[in-house]
């Protein structure tokens, strides 16, 4: 079983959050999956090595040098506690779930040798405020990989990071440069969803689905307008003969009536909309579309489940409607996928499955695979490795490195993977299909 460290006051509200508001398995009050838990689950073999099961490379230095077997160390900067914990503790949940499994089947394999795999928590409490404390916590801790949270949360800890050599991994990167966010040199994208990967995704969408749509117009939330991200889907869109309409909509985040959306939506001549937000809003817009006649295609790259369009939308709404939502039937995804996802809806519930994250995951997914590889656990080598790989394997499957155009890095520090898109089709019926997005 892993070791998860948590500092003492955190310690103390995550007990309280998850006893209070968090279902999550027989006590309520712990996130650690119960001995033996995993022992059962198949070896995976799709498209994911089994957990710690890669061939390594020789050992470094040859000749009897010594190998390490201590544990391998790494950071998690989370909001576990607070408003945001609704976004970071289900991929706490994730990632803890993942080193269980490894840890029941003996250790991840580096140089020949299984070693445990250890997380060290550190709480941000939804408090942007508290990130240097946070920060300094993992670094007084020796840890020099973190995986974190979305970056306009940490953006804050960027010189720390930078001053002691600690490579940091988030979940959802903006492109919208005023965050800073990973815009560092040892900063890294490796989760899953974020505004360059929402809207090539939205794009990418409408392109497969509705081919006959050749004017897009582009619908956003009035408090996260970005210039930039809007520049740099036109651009895109430019390249494969599709028009992004330069009179772009945008929407009031917490309107209770979207109709005059809709009319703006009409009125601009567009043959689709893309667009990305809340659930919420989302349907509220499709939902006001259809109520004025209107069939255009409406195309997110946001998460949006078929459930959730039919429950906020309407039935009668939920039509030529495509979303990112994700194909959870286990022949789309990989073993590795499968396995925590099994152990998720086992231990937390069907619910927390179907709200599966998966960034989290897949960051950490993502590191360990590095330091099989490269046989190496430092920061260095493994930023080193990132940025020079041809490929990185991902729980989606295997994906490619990127950044350079997309977030303006000097060096690929993101990744492209496969997605899964949905298709509520004239019928309300949903299709999935998966698609590999880049990131250039």
């Amino acid at each position: 079983m892993k070791k998860t460290i948590f500092r003492a006051l955190a310690m103390l509200m995550v007990i309280a959050l998850l006893a209070g508001a968090v279902a999550c398995g027989d006590s309520g009050t712990d996130t650690t999956p119960p001995a033996g838990s995993g022992q059962n689950s198949p070896a995976p073999g799709q498209n994911s090595p089994a957990p710690g099961q890669n061939n390594p490379p020789p050992p470094a230095g040859g000749g009897g040098a010594p190998v390490d077997s201590g544990p391998i160390r790494i950071g998690v900067l989370l909001a576990v506690t607070g408003w945001f914990a609704g976004f970071d503790l289900q991929g706490f949940y994730e990632a803890e779930i993942l080193a269980d499994l490894i840890n029941e089947q003996g250790g991840w394999e580096i140089n020949g040798v299984k070693r445990e795999v250890e997380l060290v928590l550190s709480d941000l409490q939804s408090d942007p405020g508290t990130i240097n404390a946070a920060a300094m916590y993992l670094i007084d801790q020796g840890i020099d990989v973190v995986i974190e949270t979305n970056d306009f949360m940490v953006a804050g800890a960027q010189q720390l990071w930078t001053q002691h050599g600690v490579m940091h991994v988030n979940k959802a990167t903006t492109m919208d440069k005023r965050w800073g966010g990973t815009n560092g040199p040892n900063g890294f994208a490796g989760g899953t969803i974020g505004s360059v990967m929402q809207w090539m995704l939205a794009l990418r969408m409408a392109q497969t689905f509705f081919p006959e749509a050749n004017k897009l117009v582009y619908v956003e939330n009035d408090t996260g307008s970005n210039q930039e991200i809007r520049d740099y889907l036109a651009r895109n869109a430019g390249r494969h003969g599709v028009e992004i309409l330069p009179n772009f909509v945008t929407y009031p985040g917490e309107a209770p009536d979207m109709a005059a959306t809709a009319l703006q939506i009409i009125a601009s001549g567009a043959d689709a909309v893309i667009t990305a937000g809340t659930p919420p809003n989302i349907s509220a817009i499709l939902k006001e579309l259809r109520a004025l006649g209107s069939d255009m295609p409406f195309v997110t790259g946001s998460t949006i489940t078929m459930g959730a369009l039919f429950g906020l939308a309407g039935h009668d709404a939920a039509y030529n409607v495509a979303t990112s939502a994700f194909d959870f039937s286990p022949e789309a995804n990989t073993d590795i996928y499968n396995q925590v996802m099994n152990k998720v809806r086992e231990i937390h519930g069907e619910d927390s499955a179907r709200s599966f994250s998966g960034s989290v995951f897949n960051s950490l997914w993502i590191i360990l695979n590095l330091m099989q590889q490269t046989g190496a656990t430092d920061a260095q080598s493994l930023m080193d490795a990132w940025r020079n790989a041809e490929t990185l394997e991902t729980i989606y499957g295997t994906g490619f490195p990127g950044g350079k155009e997309s977030y303006g890095w000097q060096y690929n520090q993101a990744v492209g993977m496969p997605a899964s898109m949905m298709l509520l089709n004239a019928d309300g019926r949903p299709s999935y299909q998966r698609e590999l997005m880049l990131v250039p």
